[in-house]
């Protein structure tokens, strides 16, 4: 993304002005790595089932944030999946990519560890499907302090709780 940017900045004169935006961006992802790192199923869509594999630029919110994507290693950018694909994978935090009202029904996903545990969150689309420098770095931030809430406690042997 930031090589395209910065093709981009070359392409209409401004250089130096990408350049500066991703060093930016270089800065602010360098946050220290979260101790553990989570299972992460991200939905694009709910109706159908769509998420995505480790190819999008949407797989880079978890790799970057510190977590790990359930649906990865998939072929296809932007898979359909079902409910049995999501069970078997067991994860640990789901995002939905929040739009027109709608709602994941978690009844069928109830015995998951992401549902048990209260760490499903809903993004708002105009922070986290915008490709550029700027917008990555506020949607990273987003996907940082939900896989940061999902950490283990200190001290403690169980999950925590999302707030």
């Amino acid at each position: 993304m930031q090589a395209e940017f910065l093709r981009l900045g070359e392409l209409l004169g401004e250089r130096q002005r990408a350049a500066a935006i991703n060093r930016r961006v270089d800065a602010a992802l360098g946050a220290a790595p979260l101790k553990y790192k989570p299972k992460v199923l991200w939905l694009v869509s709910i109706e159908p089932l769509i998420t995505v594999n480790d190819a999008t630029f949407t797989a880079e919110f978890i790799r970057r944030a510190g977590g790990r994507n359930v649906f990865g290693g998939l072929s296809t950018r932007y898979p359909c999946v079902n409910i049995e694909e999501i069970v078997a994978r067991q994860p640990e935090v789901i995002i939905v990519v929040a739009g027109h009202g709608n709602r994941l029904d978690l009844s069928s996903l109830a015995g998951l560890p992401a549902v048990k545990n209260r760490q499903v969150y809903y993004l708002a689309a105009d922070a986290v499907c915008q490709p550029t420098p700027l917008q990555f770095l506020k949607g990273y931030g987003l996907v940082r302090g939900v896989l940061a809430r999902s950490q283990p406690r200190s001290g403690s042997p169980g999950r925590s709780r999302a707030r």
